[in-house]
């Protein structure tokens, strides 16, 4: 409904898992299995009690570790790179209505180079929202009287909420007021 398109994550968790497998298997039989002579580092093969050298089931333990740490790295770090983190810098940080944004105000970004916007269409909405220029909001009241019944009746609701909201709070945290 959206339109947002899904995620490549697990593509890229499921090949690096499958890449640990291999690595993981392949690590344990190098190091277990009959390679004595490899170069450049030989391994230590078991001879105990008649045992075969290398055996699947024994290995499976340290292999599926590999395939958690790898494929949770895999996501940690793919997440970043496909939401294109760290971002030390925006252009709207220089903005200077965008400083008190997390103090008093809010702040609404639309991105122009989104295929579907139309800036005559978004300027008119926003100056229906109570915007002077289509870029600051002028204020953030609700005129009760324009409301329907169903939205007053939600808001409401809403204020209801946040009032045992913040008598929870008091109580929780001691603070009398």
């Amino acid at each position: 409904a959206l339109g947002i398109k899904r995620t490549k994550l697990p593509f890229l968790v499921l090949g690096v898992g499958l890449v640990a497998c291999v690595i993981g298997i392949g690590m344990q039989w190098y190091v277990n299995g009959p390679t004595e002579d490899v170069w450049p580092f030989p391994g230590y093969t078991f001879r105990i009690s008649g045992k075969p050298t290398w055996s699947l089931p024994a290995n499976i333990p340290v292999t599926f570790e590999i395939i958690v740490l790898l494929s949770a790295f895999a996501t940690f770090f793919g997440m970043w790179t496909f939401n294109k983190l760290p971002q030390f810098s925006n252009p709207l940080f220089r903005l200077d209505r965008f400083k008190r944004v997390t103090s008093d105000r809010f702040f609404l970004m639309i991105d122009a180079d989104d295929p579907i916007f139309d800036e005559t269409q978004t300027r008119e909405q926003l100056e229906q929202a109570g915007t002077d220029d289509g870029s600051k909001v002028t204020h953030n009241r609700i005129q009760v009287r324009n409301l329907n019944r169903l939205d007053r009746d939600l808001l409401r609701e809403a204020l209801h909420v946040i009032k045992e909201f913040k008598e929870w709070l008091a109580l929780e945290l001691h603070i009398r007021g």
